[in-house]
């Protein structure tokens, strides 16, 4: 989550190298897929298309496969959007009339323009993220360089020594068209930070 989340993974406005033209689309350096939307951690149908649009553009998402990622707290505030209204001139819809019935499951997804939506908590509140899920925009780096500072772990399995070799990598993003963040509480885009449980 957090090499998708912090700003340098996919496209930002900060690189000097603009991503490649994918048919009548052509981006300038400025093209950013961190996304900031100032509404108080409360995602809208409208912000979800523009994310899908930014995928899109790219080659990605051509054939379905986004998802999406929120937090429960992100969840928990699009449930609210379908709290009771007695007022005459509430007009319900199918999406609010299934938040009001059932609500967003954690072992479900909620589909929203088309996206299924997975609660995980490993995404920070305010933060969501569009992916496609076609294609593998992560994979695994060797952060020291190749062979690098490798460790040496030997074990004795009954009187014959097996010595193993560990590295330290990261996983980062190399598909940087194939997904978005997006950060719901401000009018700039702010990394978010993580905490990491090491036991």
């Amino acid at each position: 989550m957090a090499a998708m989340l912090k700003d340098g993974g996919w496209w930002d406005a900060s690189m000097s190298l603009a991503p490649p033209a994918y048919k009548m689309n052509s981006f300038a350096t400025s093209h950013d897929h961190y996304l900031v939307y100032d509404v108080s951690g409360i995602p809208t149908v409208g912000i979800v298309a523009a994310a899908k649009k930014h995928i899109v553009e790219h080659g990605y998402g051509i054939n379905g496969g986004f998802i999406g990622f929120w937090n429960s707290a992100t969840a928990e505030q699009v449930e609210e959007l379908a709290e009771w209204n007695t007022t005459s001139n509430y007009v319900t819809t199918p999406t609010i009339a299934a938040l009001q019935s059932a609500g967003i499951m954690p072992e479900e997804t909620f589909t929203a323009v088309g996206v299924p939506f997975i609660i995980n908590d490993w995404v920070p509140e305010y933060y969501m993220l569009i992916v496609d899920s076609n294609v593998k925009p992560l994979h695994w780096r060797d952060v020291e360089g190749s062979g690098k500072d490798l460790i040496t772990q030997t074990t004795d399995d009954m009187y014959k020594l097996i010595e193993e070799y560990r590295r330290y990598a990261s996983v980062t993003v190399t598909q940087r068209g194939a997904g978005v963040a997006i950060y719901l509480n401000g009018a700039s885009w702010s990394d978010p930070s993580f905490t990491y449980d090491a036991s």
